[in-house]
């Protein structure tokens, strides 16, 4: 890795000179630690600050009884633990490997030998630290607006949903609830309601140990949080995961009164309850659909897509009164070659689609292979930042990178008007 270069992408690095950023390079100390590893610990002294060269690490909080809280997670580019340069106070949370994490140490001796001379850099460290401040006081007034929410039952419902399989359906519904889960620790879930063949758990490498199929009917109404967090299983992120079913024949168990009461009662306990539909019209599904706050429509640049998703729109709209302000269009490119752009899709449908995300290469299909998710693994990524993004769009925060467009992969030519003109009527 060219240390010099990073540096110079670091907003807090940049007024620097280049012979100095090779000073402050030789500096730093290259330091390695495993995921669950300890970086620091609160009351630790304060003698350097770190820089997030590869992998995450996690900023936790304990209450009086040692429970451990997340209370942000920080990624490549990140720094940390800069208060230890100006002040030399004891550290005031304990910081962890999320992943295995490389990271570069500046002592603060050096700090103050190579750094603190330059006015520059103090000050582009105060304004940073501001906007950190900043960021934190949003994070715990959107917190304490999350709890108050709770606690009327009112946490809010994204269910992911395609007419078809294949179309990423259940890559997006895990990606954009890591995703969540990162933005918004220890409050969100995940539902998996495909209940037949349900990925979810294996996408993520998790071994439920229990499922939606052996809850009755009547316990459910009588569960409270505790008996609730028995039957979830947790991911690294703070993700909770409950499946529908474990076995493909106990997915006939779960009813539309199940749907029903556990979407209520994790609104109760939990901010953002992501739900996985199965491409079916099955009671289940449509119970998830209709208590959805948001529904996020997947769909590919397909012909036959566009067909289905006007019949689905007709149909969840007029049939099911669905209201149509609930639908967000998600267009998804899981191929390299498109045989529709963006335009195409949305004159064939008749509206505009409301978010995009790029051909992912082969970072998806590798990431569910090792059971991780590549919101996780693969923050660097355009898809990766793409469903970030959308987790952010959809909660009313502000977005954290800019949202790609989808790669310039070719898109069949359009003459004489073509399949869409076909099955549409348009030319």
């Amino acid at each position: 890795m060219d240390t010099v270069q990073f540096l110079r992408s670091m907003d807090i690095f940049r007024p620097l000179p280049d012979e100095e950023l090779s000073r402050v390079a030789a500096k730093l100390r290259e330091r390695r630690f495993r995921e669950g590893q300890t970086i620091f610990r609160k009351g630790d002294p304060g003698e350097a600050m770190y820089i997030i060269t590869d992998g995450r690490v996690k900023v936790i909080s304990r209450d009086a009884q040692g429970q451990e809280r997340v209370l942000a997670f920080l990624q490549e580019g990140a720094f940390f633990g800069e208060m230890a340069l100006l002040t030399g106070d004891p550290r005031s949370t304990d910081v962890a490997a999320a992943s295995d994490v490389g990271l570069l140490e500046l002592r603060r001796a050096d700090f103050e030998e190579r750094v603190a001379s330059h006015p520059l850099v103090l000050k582009q460290m105060l304004r940073l630290l501001a906007e950190r401040q900043s960021e934190t006081n949003l994070r715990l007034l959107q917190r304490d607006e999350e709890a108050a929410a709770l606690a009327t039952g009112r946490g809010k419902v994204f269910t992911v949903y395609s007419t078809k399989g294949g179309a990423g359906k259940t890559t997006v519904a895990v990606n954009l609830a890591v995703a969540l889960a990162q933005q918004h620790p220890e409050q969100v879930v995940l539902l998996d309601l495909s209940l037949t063949f349900g990925h979810a758990p294996l996408m993520l490498d998790l071994q439920p140990r229990a499922s939606l199929s052996g809850m009755g009917v009547d316990a459910l109404g009588k569960f409270d949080r505790e008996a609730l967090m028995h039957y979830l299983v947790s991911h690294s992120s703070t993700l909770r995961v409950l499946p529908g079913a474990i076995r493909p024949e106990e997915g006939e168990g779960v009813s539309q009164e199940h749907v029903q009461l556990i979407l209520g009662l994790l609104k109760r306990y939990f901010a953002y309850v992501v739900v996985d539909c199965s491409s079916t019209f099955s009671d289940t599904t449509l119970a998830a659909l209709e208590n959805a706050d948001r529904i996020i429509f997947v769909v590919t640049p397909e012909f036959t897509a566009v067909r289905d998703l006007v019949e689905c729109q007709r149909i969840f709209t007029d049939v099911v009164r669905i209201p149509a302000d609930r639908f967000y269009y998600l267009l998804n490119h899981p191929y390299g070659f498109r045989a529709l752009s963006r335009q195409e899709f949305e004159k064939g449908f008749g509206r505009r689609v409301d978010g995009e995300l790029p051909h992912g290469g082969d970072t998806p299909v590798q990431a569910a292979a090792r059971g991780q998710a590549f919101t996780a693994t693969q923050t660097g990524t355009a898809i990766a930042r793409a469903v970030e993004n959308l987790a952010a769009e959809l909660t009313g925060a502000p977005a954290r990178r800019g949202i790609p467009r989808a790669d310039g992969a070719a898109s069949a030519d359009r003459r004489g008007g073509g399949p869409l003109s076909f099955l549409f009527g348009r030319r």
